[in-house]
């Protein structure tokens, strides 16, 4: 197990009450590299949130806990026995309310888009800082309900759009994390339609490194 720093990113954010954009989105893609390679492995994270986001002593984002993983499973809706099986593993409360997407908390099934919902939370909160833990709170529930604050749209246009459709009900309009990470970096013009919607379990690309499943 790797030593990382203290202090996790949800003490990072409760300190910092003034946010600097370049740091933020550059904390952000580390953290998109992370879950992008957990998804390539066909794995869903399902309890993303700041707490359990660490710091190496390097300084590099790690994204840690991985106490409630689950595989990418694939489930014949017309096979009752299947349908059972999912319901029964896939559908309980698992995770943390106010990073948890909705198809997690209706019970629904759902598959790797859920991470991108937390990650669309964790998103805005590196975008926007809070006083209070009340206000975080409560700007956080209305931004689940893609009700943001008024000064928020016009100082982050660019990345208003791509938090608009994290944080969709319908997982099918999230982007993967690879398309996630396209956006962050790259061109309209050099961005594929199929890795920004739909996940495609391959090869996990070189530049990507295992991130560790737990650090103190």
């Amino acid at each position: 197990m790797q030593l990382c720093c203290k202090e996790s990113l949800k003490d990072w954010l409760n300190a910092s009450h003034i946010r600097d954009r370049n740091q933020s989105l550059a904390i952000f893609s580390q953290i998109v590299e992370a879950v992008e390679y957990v998804h390539f492995r066909g794995l869903i994270h399902r309890d993303l949130k700041p707490s359990n986001i660490f710091f190496s002593l390097e300084g590099q984002i790690k994204v840690g806990d991985f106490g409630l993983v689950t595989s990418i499973k694939e489930y014949d809706v017309d096979d009752d026995v299947s349908n059972a099986s999912f319901k029964k593993s896939y559908t309980n409360a698992v995770g943390t309310q106010l990073y948890m997407s909705p198809e997690q908390l209706n019970g629904q099934q759902y598959d790797s888009k859920v991470d991108i919902y937390s990650l669309g939370i964790i998103f805005f909160e590196l975008l926007v800082p809070f006083k209070t833990e009340m206000e975080r709170v409560n700007v956080l529930s209305d931004v689940r309900k893609r009700k943001y604050p008024k000064e928020f749209a016009a100082p982050v246009s660019k990345e208003f759009g791509l938090l608009n459709s994290m944080l969709s009900s319908q997982p099918h309009e999230r982007p993967t994390a690879t398309g996630i990470r396209e956006q962050l970096s790259l061109d309209d013009s050099n961005k594929s339609e199929d890795l920004r919607f739909d996940l495609k379990l391959h090869t996990v690309p070189a530049n990507l490194n295992l991130i560790t499943s737990f650090c103190k």
